[in-house]
C-alpha cells in the first residue's frame, strides 16, 4: 500500500472508530448543560444526558463550565453525523486511478483537461484534523 493509500486507509479508520464509539454511548440521548426548557443546570460543572427531552441522569462532575459546555458541544450524536459527512466526503474525492475526479476532470482515456491528483486537497484537509492522533504522518501534511 503507497503513503498515499495507507493515509486513506487512516483517516477513514479513525473516522469510523470514532462513530462506533459515540453509536455505543448515545442510543438517541442528548447531552447539554441546560435543562429541556433551555435553562442553565444549576450546577455548570454537570452535563445533563436528556432521552426525547426528560432528564436521564447526570454524570459525574466535569470539573469547569468551560469543559462542560465543550462535552455538551460534542454531543455523541453530533460526533455521528459528523463522522457520516466526513466519510462521505472521502467517498466523494474516491482515488481512481490515481486522482481525483471530484476536483479535476479526470479522463482515463489519456485526455486529462485538468487531473488532480489523489487524495486530493479536499482530503488532506480533512486528514489534518486527525494530526494530533496516533499514526499520523507528517507527510501527509497538506
Amino acid at each position: 500500500m503507497s503513503g498515499v493509500a495507507e493515509m486513506v486507509a487512516w483517516l477513514r479508520r479513525e473516522i469510523e472508530t470514532d462513530k462506533t464509539k459515540a453509536q455505543a454511548v448515545t442510543q438517541g440521548m442528548a447531552w447539554c448543560t441546560k435543562d429541556v426548557e433551555g435553562d442553565e443546570l444549576w450546577d455548570f460543572s454537570f452535563i445533563a444526558i436528556y432521552t426525547d427531552g426528560w432528564p436521564w441522569r447526570e454524570t459525574a462532575r466535569c470539573c469547569l463550565e468551560n469543559e462542560a459546555d465543550h462535552i455538551a458541544r460534542h454531543d455523541p450524536q453530533d460526533v455521528i453525523a459528523r463522522c457520516d459527512a466526513e466519510l462521505a466526503i472521502l467517498d466523494e474525492h474516491e482515488d481512481i486511478d490515481g486522482h481525483c475526479e471530484t476536483c479535476g476532470n479526470y479522463d482515463p482515456t489519456g485526455l486529462h483537461e485538468h487531473s488532480v491528483a489523489a487524495p486530493c486537497r479536499t482530503v488532506r484537509l480533512l486528514a489534518q484534523g486527525y494530526r494530533h492522533r496516533d499514526g499520523w504522518r507528517g507527510e501527509w501534511a497538506t
